[in-house]
């Protein structure tokens, strides 16, 4: 389903009225950038790593710094997050554009020239992002067809009334890097006015040795064997219908019309190796109402291993166990543990040090909002595995309540933190989120 369908409908519900849809799904939360004084538009300046002289220390000790030697564990991927805002013409006071994105680079000890490859992929995506090069005719992608949308909505919201303000924002997250394969998810979310937005999520996956793109023609030695297995698999999950998913999600596809509707799933941008299956997902309406949402379908990785080439994209548990600990730089001894990258959230923050005992994998940093419980919300950094090794992070510490999280995997499962400020102790804490959640 093109993009700017769904568009369309969402700025003809500000001039019919419609009624919000309940129980819709929760739209991505946008950090919000502080006011400029009577601009026009603004960019959020990119976060510099203090330098340890700024730092108050309570003895005159040298700050550690990453050592060139250490062999980084894992790919290492910074996300830098970008937002230009646009105000309203006349006089420049009221917000009527966010256009938001992030920028991802990707690192490698063992294999720099992919990762640089992959981080050069990434930024060809971002950049048809933001020129809106990729969109087709009549696509409201791109910051130039979003200004003239947010433009042509805030004077039907003055003449009219409703929400003046449109936004654009993609946030990409990691699925997924082992020394196989490189996953990421790229979440588009737009709202032109009206009764909701709208969103869109399309996955890439690289090839973690070479850097290449992988497509379904090149995943295996068997393309058309493995389309049709994805097919049946699909067309059994859907008859199954396990608690109901699938008869909830498929409200506009008759089952007459599933192996059709579902062969046309087959597509670059729909299909994602997972940690732990193989995923086919829908675009919104392409298979269900707004309500119903993207529909997935999860296919065990063992239907899929006697297909030639398959089984190297398996992924291994790991067997190993580890924990992670936040400390202050005064409190580890310089040269005791090795630093092998740097992270900075936020200017003006302290300088601490998450240190890995033992090793964890799909160790993240992400930004978190607080609902019944702390949910992530944006990929802040990613490291794919850590052993007796520590990232050291320059965080500004909120006075009330946290938003920032940590989260890893070990053989013992996932476990997720938030970094908390301890008065009893004077310093930063990891305290467990009581339901952890990953995306």
């Amino acid at each position: 389903m093109k993009r700017y369908f769904f568009l369309f409908l969402a700025c003809c519900f500000l001039l019919t009225g419609c009624a919000a849809i309940d129980n819709i799904p929760k739209p991505p939360k946008v950090t919000p950038v502080p006011a400029a004084e009577a601009v026009q538009e603004t960019a959020s300046p990119a976060a510099e790593v203090p330098d340890a002289s700024s730092e108050p220390a309570a003895e005159p000790t040298a700050e550690p710094t990453p050592s060139p030697a250490v062999q980084k564990q894992g790919f290492m991927i910074h996300f830098e997050h970008n937002v230009r805002e646009v105000f309203d013409p006349e006089s420049g006071t009221e917000r009527i554009l966010t256009f938001a994105w992030d920028d991802v680079r990707v690192e490698s000890d063992a294999v720099p020239e992919a990762a640089a490859k992959v981080t050069e992929a990434l930024a060809a995506l971002e950049d048809e992002w933001y020129t809106g090069s990729n969109g087709g005719e009549g696509d409201f992608s791109g910051f130039d067809a979003m200004l003239s949308a947010a433009e042509d909505n805030y004077g039907i919201a003055r003449e009219f009334g409703g929400e003046m303000e449109c936004s654009a924002t993609r946030d990409i997250s990691v699925i997924r890097a082992d020394d196989e394969v490189l996953v990421f998810e790229l979440f588009d979310y737009y709202f032109l006015g009206g009764a909701h937005g709208s969103y869109d999520v399309q996955t890439v996956c690289f090839d973690a040795k070479t850097g290449d793109q992988l497509s379904l023609e090149t995943l295996s030695g068997d393309s058309q064997a493995l389309k049709d297995r994805l097919l049946s698999e699909m067309l059994r999950l859907a008859a199954e219908d396990q608690d109901s998913y699938y008869s909830d999600r498929l409200d506009l596809t008759a089952p007459e019309d599933y192996e059709t509707a579902f062969k046309g799933l087959l597509r670059d941008g729909s299909w994602s190796l997972g940690t732990d299956a193989f995923s086919v997902s829908s675009d919104l309406y392409e298979l269900g109402s707004y309500a119903a949402g993207i529909t997935t379908f999860r296919i065990p990785y063992e239907s899929l291993s006697e297909i030639p080439g398959m089984d190297r994209w398996i992924p291994q548990n790991t067997d190993e166990t580890g924990t992670v600990r936040i400390a202050q730089l005064s409190d580890v001894p310089d040269g005791s543990v090795e630093i092998v990258d740097r992270v900075v959230i936020g200017e003006g923050g302290e300088t601490f040090l998450l240190v890995a005992d033992g090793c964890v994998k799909d160790f993240r940093i992400r930004s978190a909002y607080y609902g019944d419980r702390f949910y992530p919300e944006r990929e802040l950094y990613y490291c794919g595995s850590l052993r007796d090794a520590a990232v050291q992070l320059a965080l500004l510490l909120p006075e009330e309540m946290p938003d920032t999280m940590v989260s890893y995997r070990d053989a013992s499962g996932e476990h997720e933190y938030v970094i908390s400020y301890s008065a009893a102790e004077g310093t930063a804490v990891l305290t467990e989120n009581e339901v952890a959640v990953f995306g």
